[in-house]
């Protein structure tokens, strides 16, 4: 099953080691998989939850040399059965190589509405801060593949399983 596929933009504030910047992104979780096994019981499965999500989100940063310290705070909206959650990430960097990136980052989720289903997958309503760890390759300054391992330290309605994401980062010069 493929949890949610986004798309964002952020535009950066400030030159120097201080930098903040605004980000805005467009996600959907597709139909594979939406489909209690279990209905009307206390726990389910629902691998997707199906829906459009936006988040909006702002951050701040230091960086020094070949390592930063970054956070960032935003509120992810869903369609659908979803309730709003305030969505963040606190990370420390570290760039060994020119061409080679690594991070830890503790990623959290908190709902602004009621648990009303324990969905173990972690697919529905959750609150959770995970720990991570993140690898980017950079095969050119303006494009990297990326991989994060992140587990999780505390969770509600989330099973806490383990999670791998992959990714391709473009980083294009517009102004």
């Amino acid at each position: 099953f493929s949890g949610r596929l986004a798309l964002g933009v952020r535009r950066g504030f400030l030159e120097g080691p201080l930098r903040a910047a605004i980000e805005l992104e467009y996600g959907h979780q597709g139909l594979v998989g939406d489909i209690e096994l279990a209905p009307n019981q206390r726990y389910s499965f629902r691998p997707v939850v199906a829906a459009h999500t936006g988040r909006a989100s702002a951050s701040v940063g230091y960086g020094a040399a070949s390592w930063w310290a970054t956070g960032d705070v935003g509120l992810r909206v869903f369609s659908g059965e979803l309730t709003p959650a305030v969505v963040g990430n606190a990370q420390l960097g570290w760039k060994p190589l020119e061409s080679l990136v690594l991070d830890i980052h503790f990623p959290y989720n908190i709902t602004l509405g009621s648990i009303d289903e324990n969905n173990v997958s972690g697919a529905g309503d959750t609150n959770y801060v995970g720990l991570g760890l993140g690898a980017s390759w950079w095969v050119t300054q303006g494009l990297g593949l990326n991989l994060g391992l992140d587990g999780v330290v505390f969770a509600e309605a989330n099973a806490g399983a383990p999670s791998i994401q992959l990714g391709v980062e473009w980083r294009p010069r517009l102004w």
